[in-house]
């Protein structure tokens, strides 16, 4: 190791962390006279792929007051198994699964080149009081209708073709025998061959196989046990249901239950379902899914809609689908569930229809019925009003003609499902929210969303009330370690701004540890980072750091070449992102030109009256640079921006790395020319020549610059003929 630089990427690529100083203050005091903070960037979850899998839990210090995790930095006595905590300097005594460690046989977590360690811990440690947690969560269900059955075989036919090589099975499934379970054998049920028993994988009911599972072995597996065949398709034989003359066909006939399975299955093949003409495969697909979610009753009017008769000799009445039921003096109203049809005769109009129906129903059409459902009773009728909408609540408005159903706010379900589990989120915004307590703005066309101006100005009506209910929303995703991720259509206008919190704030969660530096000694920092891997286990990853100390009074020299210009220009900008998100552009921007000239006045070197004498430290010389660029960049020149798009930008620099980050801050400009590969040139004109082409990196965006003779040549269509 020659150079602190060096020093720097070795750091960074082992464990993850830049710090603004690499040589500490020795008090709170000196730390602030040094303008620059004491600071780092931690990478918590960087890729690490030659760390030692550790499937224990950490060893932690037995004072509770530190809890820190065993780590190299640690003295330990092998002869009387302790160690010594180098936060807090208690005495531990290892547990007896450490009784073979020696100086030649250290674990992993003490050894120097693992200062960044990570541990895995199963799920079933992580809840000893259910051991079988370790297993995977599955919801079984069960659809217990033959026609159900056959659409679902139809319709994944066309989607899938891997539920062609499903093997034929002409039984019925064997169920679990407890009445509140009730789920079906497969592959993942625990079988003992020798009793003929299996177990369920939900509920544990041990069950008895029939008469006819009596042959099965180990070797000999039905095929609902494969565990190739997580899915799995029976087919309940229906023997001669028909009765009918042999070379007599009018004589067919059907028992009455039967009668309409045919014509069912005539308006299935002629449906939105298997027929996609004009249709888009989105639309397909949209058809197809409201098909397999709804209940009975809704999917069989999607499949062959109902046709009601409006006349004056009575009621409306159910008629057949067929152009036989349309006479002069009937109204015709078609529900196919996705949409209502009305074909008015030639003597009616849709007002017969209002004064054939009753008082109640009459009303319904004159003004719709609000109903709120909530967790405190039954639904009760409410205001129709955007003041109905509530977080916890499903609204449901009857038209008479259609229904519409509102849902509250997304966090909710699963909040209440998967409580202190690892879960994403993710929320497709297509539009600014425009009800309800989040929305940014009013349906009224004619009124703009707010603008920066609008913002200054205090014109921002919608913004606080919004601001507050996502930062609500986020405060409970992190508190059950939920993230959100958020998908938006546009970066302009869709309510990134309010929103913002709802990324910010979840996540992953690290907790710092810091001890008192001692006279002589080295300051420690440690990072531990708890998270849940998609496997469910939990991982505990551990980052131990170590810095030397000096006397800023009389080793200022010595902490000034610990210096890193590259992580300070980061920490900077986060800095003054985040005050400007409370204060106006200009403060800020005084702020920052006060923090560069205080810092250039402590470690600069000048003589006094001569400004043409100024010098800074090479490990500082780039700083100011990169302080210009921040100043002209698009986290404080808001100018030509929405709020939403500065909001995004000023997100992507809060959460990338230092290279990407600093990248942001100062563009990267690359040289392709004829005599070498393509270098990096300053960022400006002088980089301009008419044999090169210039490509710029911004981290939103490329952008390439042709040399005169370039652009000549590209004109000509040299490119075509190489």
């Amino acid at each position: 190791m020659t150079t602190y630089e060096e020093f720097f990427y070795q750091n960074e690529e082992r464990d993850g962390i830049r710090c603004t100083w690499n040589v500490w203050p020795s008090s709170k005091l000196e730390a602030s006279r040094l303008v620059m903070p004491v600071g780092c960037l931690y990478q918590p979850l960087k890729e690490k792929p030659d760390l030692p899998p550790l499937q224990y839990e950490p060893l932690l210090c037995m004072r509770n007051q530190c809890r820190a995790i065993l780590n190299p930095l640690c003295q330990v006595d092998y002869k009387s198994k302790l160690w010594v905590c180098n936060f807090c300097f208690q005495r531990n005594a290892f547990p007896p699964q450490y009784a073979a460690i020696t100086e030649q046989h250290q674990p992993a977590e003490l050894h120097p080149q693992f200062t960044t360690i990570e541990y895995t811990i199963p799920v079933s440690q992580c809840f000893p009081k259910y051991p079988l947690r370790s297993l995977p969560v599955f919801l079984p269900f069960l659809i217990q209708f033959v026609f159900f059955l056959a659409i679902t075989h139809l319709i994944n036919q066309v989607g899938s073709p891997s539920y062609l090589y499903l093997p034929p099975l002409q039984y019925e499934p064997l169920l679990c025998m407890r009445n509140q379970c009730r789920a079906i054998l497969n592959p993942l049920c625990q079988v003992d061959y020798k009793s003929k028993l299996w177990v369920c994988n939900f509920c544990f009911q041990r069950n008895a196989f029939p008469p006819q599972y009596a042959a099965i072995t180990e070797q000999h597996q039905p095929a609902e046990l494969h565990p190739q065949f997580t899915t799995i398709e029976y087919t309940i034989p229906c023997q001669k249901f028909g009765h009918y003359n042999k070379d007599d066909p009018h004589s067919f006939q059907l028992p009455e239950n039967f009668q309409m399975y045919p014509q069912f299955m005539y308006h299935l093949r002629r449906s939105q379902f298997l027929q996609v003409f004009n249709n888009s495969p989105d639309e397909t697909s949209y058809y197809r899914h409201v098909l397999m979610r709804e209940d009975l009753s809704q999917s069989l009017i999607m499949i062959q809609p109902v046709l009601y008769s409006y006349g004056f000799n009575g009621p409306p009445v159910p008629v057949l689908l067929d152009t036989s039921s349309i006479k002069p003096d009937c109204i015709l109203l078609m529900d196919t569930f996705f949409q209502l049809l009305i074909f008015h005769g030639e003597v009616n109009n849709a007002r017969h229809v209002l004064m054939r129906e009753d008082l109640s129903q009459s009303l319904i059409m004159i003004q719709p019925v609000l109903y709120s459902y909530g967790f405190n009773g039954p639904p009760v009728p409410v205001l129709l009003d955007t003041s109905s909408i509530k977080p916890d609540c499903i609204l449901l408005m009857d038209t008479f003609f259609q229904l519409l159903i509102f849902h509250g706010e997304f966090v909710s379900p699963s909040q209440c499902t998967f409580p202190n589990t690892g879960a994403r989120i993710m929320m497709f915004v297509g539009g600014a929210c425009s009800q309800g307590p989040g929305m940014v703005l009013n349906d009224d066309l004619g009124e703009p969303i707010r603008s920066h101006n609008d913002i200054h100005k205090g014109n921002n009506k919608y913004q606080k009330m919004a601001t507050k209910h996502y930062e609500g929303l986020a405060l409970r995703a992190a508190i059950v370690g939920h993230a959100i991720d958020i998908y938006s259509c546009a970066l302009d206008q869709t309510g990134l701004l309010e929103m913002k919190l709802c990324c910010n704030a979840t996540g992953c969660r690290s907790f710092r540890h810091g001890a008192p530096i001692p006279q002589g000694g080295r300051g420690c920092i440690q990072f531990i980072t708890h998270y849940q891997a998609p496997s469910g286990e939990k991982k505990v990853r551990v980052t131990t750091i170590a810095r030397n100390w000096a006397d800023a009074t009389t080793q200022l020299d010595h902490i000034s070449s610990g210096f890193d210009q590259e992580a300070a220009a980061v920490i900077m900008g986060r800095m003054v992102v985040n005050r400007a998100e409370q204060d106006d552009g200009p403060d800020v921007m005084r702020w920052a030109d006060r923090t560069l000239i205080r810092l250039c006045q402590k470690f600069g070197h000048y003589n006094k009256d001569d400004p043409h004498s100024f010098q800074l430290p090479e490990n500082f010389q780039m700083y100011p640079q990169f302080m210009y660029h921040l100043r002209r960049s698009q986290f404080l020149q808001v100018f030509n921006n929405s709020p939403d798009e500065t909001s995004y930008y000023r997100h992507v620099l809060m959460r990338e790395d230092l290279s990407q980050s600093l990248i942001m801050i100062q563009p990267v400009l690359y040289s392709y020319g004829f005599n070498g590969p393509p270098v990096p040139v300053l960022l400006d004109t002088s980089s301009i020549k008419p044999d090169c082409i210039l490509l710029m990196d911004t981290f939103f965006q490329l952008l390439i610059f042709h040399g005169e003779t370039i652009a000549q040549w590209k004109k000509a269509g040299y490119q075509d003929n190489p």
